[in-house]
């Protein structure tokens, strides 16, 4: 039988383990019980916004990359999107516009 996916799919493991931190440390640093945050990494319980902006804090990330980036993917578009000024970025929107026009 096939592992069920979280119905909320985030990241926030994904973050823990980048950051070098064991469940007991980071739900410290968060101010919530291990067993809490076991229960948000593995789905058995939906996060909150609370959750989310805690833990974002303590991580040095925003709530949004928590649920949409994978810390491992270091190399993906967005990383370089975020390293880039504002006049950059708008020209790697219409790049990749012309990429998508030709897939």
């Amino acid at each position: 039988m096939a592992k069920e996916r979280p119905k909320n799919r985030h990241y926030v493991k994904e973050w823990r383990k980048a950051m070098g931190w064991t469940q007991e440390v980071m739900s410290e640093k968060i101010g919530i019980s291990r067993a809490y945050l076991a229960q948000i990494e593995t789905g058995a319980r939906d996060y909150s916004q609370d959750f989310l902006e805690s833990a974002a804090a303590v991580i040095g990330c925003t709530p949004a990359e928590l649920i949409m980036r994978d810390p491992a993917k270091g190399e993906m578009l967005w990383v370089i999107a975020d390293q880039l000024t504002e006049s950059q970025q708008v020209q790697l929107v219409e790049m990749a516009k012309i990429l998508k026009r030709g897939a």
